[in-house]
C-alpha cells in the first residue's frame, strides 16, 4: 500500500479492520474482493514492517 500516506499505526489498525469488513461483506469471488484480498495482505505487511522498526 505505498501510495505516499503517511499514517500513523492507528489509522492503519482502523483502515485494515474496515478492508476485512468490506472482504467479508463481498459475497461471491471476485476481482474486486480479490482487491481486498490483496489490501488486507499488503496493510498487514506495512503494520508488521512498522512494529519491527520502532
Amino acid at each position: 500500500m505505498s501510495i505516499g500516506l503517511v499514517m500513523d499505526k492507528k489509522t492503519k489498525e482502523l483502515l485494515l479492520i474496515n478492508y476485512k469488513n468490506i472482504h467479508k461483506a463481498i459475497l461471491i469471488d471476485c476481482a474486486y474482493k480479490q482487491k481486498f484480498t490483496k489490501l488486507i495482505a499488503d496493510l498487514e505487511k506495512e503494520i508488521e514492517k512498522d512494529e519491527r522498526t520502532r
